[in-house]
């Protein structure tokens, strides 16, 4: 048993020392700088295994992924509305721009760690939730985000968003004093907001003849 014990703790003595990730990582804890500090990030797979619930590690990655979704519909969104050119108010207008299909994560919290990318691969709208007179598409190999006006009626810019959404996590957890590396956490999940688009033309105003 004694002799077990020594295997196990110079094998952690040297995984510390030599695998740890970049500098900045290893001295990282809930998002805030604590250079200085002795802790490191374990990279050892199976040394540690976790006995959190596996389900519990998986939604905590959802929950983060989904996060990130809805900060990127947000920023899809701010720049829709804040665009110098407005969508047209006649049938046919269309307004495009570009968007990043990506958001890169590298942050963690009081027991979970999570380092990957979360990308949008896919738009559509609920058109039983949304503006009759609008509609929206995407390109991915442009990643280029229109909305269209399809309709001749005066529009409302209610929408019911889909994003179809991946992630793909590089995943830690906290144990004490040190990250231990857990499997990856991969998923995929549709992301519905509702959101408002104003960007609009104003139409000109018919007068009437005296």
């Amino acid at each position: 048993m004694k002799k077990k014990l020594l295997v196990l703790t110079a094998a952690l003595s040297l995984t510390l020392t030599s695998l740890a990730p970049n500098a900045s990582f290893a001295a990282t804890k809930n998002g805030t700088d604590i250079n200085g500090d002795t802790r490191v990030p374990l990279q050892v797979g199976d040394v540690m295994s976790s006995k959190t619930p596996p389900e519990y590690i998986d939604n905590a990655a959802h929950a983060a992924a989904s996060w990130d979704a809805r900060e990127m519909i947000e920023k899809l969104m701010n720049e829709l509305n804040s665009s110098p050119k407005k969508l047209g108010y006649e049938k046919g207008s269309k307004l495009t721009i570009k968007i990043s299909d990506g958001t890169f994560r590298d942050k963690g919290g009081q027991q979970f760690y999570f380092k990957g990318w979360t990308t949008i691969t896919k738009f559509s709208l609920d058109h039983n939730d949304s503006d009759p007179s609008l509609d929206i598409s995407y390109n991915p190999s442009t990643k280029e985000f229109t909305i269209e006006k399809i309709k001749d009626q005066n529009p409302t810019g209610d929408l019911r968003i889909f994003a179809d959404m991946n992630y793909n996590f590089q995943t830690w957890e906290w144990y004490t004093m040190f990250w231990v590396r857990l499997n990856d956490r991969a998923g995929k999940f549709t992301y519905k907001p509702k959101v408002k688009f104003t960007n609009f033309e104003t139409a000109p105003k018919l007068h009437e003849r005296a």
